[in-house]
């Protein structure tokens, strides 16, 4: 029996999909058993590669950024921006820099899988 393009096409499409399970349902039985190392080295060797699991990263990142204050002198300006009515001006600003990539350097602080 010789298959068309199509059929071997979703054929092909079953396999991975049923190899997809299999492999959840493995990722699954490991992560329950405390064996996730020793999992995820046997499917390297064997040339299989998991599916990306969900995980939570914690960054920490430091952030320069300039805000404009009117003040008397610098001593003053300082006050202000150190008094709690800036709190929410400086956060907005903040923000605003990390959603415009201001950020100038950071460092990963811890990763953990989601459950």
């Amino acid at each position: 029996m010789t298959m068309t393009n199509a059929q071997l096409a979703a054929k092909v499409e079953e396999l991975e999909a049923w190899k997809a399970t299999i492999i959840a349902d493995l990722r699954t039985e490991a992560d329950d058993r405390g064996w996730c190392e020793d999992f995820d080295r046997f499917m390297k060797n064997h040339g299989v590669v998991s599916p990306p699991q969900p995980h939570e990263a914690e960054v920490e990142a430091t952030l320069t950024f300039k805000i404009n204050v009117d003040a008397r002198d610098a001593d003053t300006a300082e006050e202000i921006l150190n008094g709690s009515e800036m709190d929410a001006a400086l956060r907005n600003a903040a923000v605003q820099q990390i959603r415009d990539h201001g950020f100038e350097s950071f460092e990963v602080t811890g990763v953990n899988k989601v459950e």
